[in-house]
């Protein structure tokens, strides 16, 4: 594919993977010649894929791993290892960092940009391993990690991120089934004790 725009190998991903048949690839190349901006917003703003399909799609498509960033607990310190105006410029977000070899691990929305995965490097200095994650589960990254904003309610099961244990895919159904089986479990138990607290609060007190 040397040669063509960044673009056009997103698209071509996505026609690889029947995500997206042709007319809806063209019609989508329309819209973005005539206002600008990445193909995969474009897309999400049709309404001719959601963001999950999209960022499945592209991991299983490349063969890279899919991360929930909503989900992860990412390393302290990790929004030193790049500025804040790349990561939001371009829609990236830090992971970690791998010593042997130095690898920058980061997340990213579309991996066949190519001038963003170089800024990423030589704003780091190093070589990036990329992940995909959803467009706004990034902003909502970069929104809690270099503003300090309020993380999402914490999910049951939620891993850590590290070197050597990476986010479950979501197509891996067995696991988070048993994740989904247990925050239901959880939450039900929850409203069972508020229920309880609500009958002691309105139940009528002796005279």
């Amino acid at each position: 594919m040397a040669g063509q725009t960044a673009r056009s190998r997103l698209g071509d991903v996505l026609l690889d993977a029947r995500v997206l048949t042709r007319e809806q690839l063209d019609k989508a190349l329309a819209e973005q010649g005539a206002w600008g901006g990445r193909l995969g917003q474009v897309l999400l703003t049709l309404g001719l894929l959601d963001e999950q399909t999209l960022a499945s799609a592209i991991a299983r498509q490349l063969g890279m791993r899919l991360v929930d960033l909503d989900r992860l607990k990412l390393p302290e310190g990790v929004s030193q290892l790049l500025p804040l105006g790349v990561a939001e410029r371009y829609g990236l977000m830090p992971l970690g960092r791998r010593e042997e070899p130095k690898r920058l691990l980061l997340a990213c929305f579309d991996p066949t940009m190519s001038e963003a995965l170089t800024e990423a490097q030589k704003a780091s200095g190093l070589q990036v391993e990329v992940y995909v994650a959803t467009s706004s589960a990034i902003e909502r990254a970069i929104r809690r990690v270099y503003y300090g904003e309020a993380a999402p309610m914490p999910v049951p099961g939620a891993g850590t991120f590290t070197i050597t244990r990476n986010t479950r895919d979501p197509s891996e159904g067995g696991t988070m089934t048993e994740d989904v089986m247990e925050r239901v479990a959880e939450l039900e138990r929850e409203v069972e004790k508020l229920r309880q607290l609500v009958d002691t609060l309105i139940r009528p007190r002796p005279r």
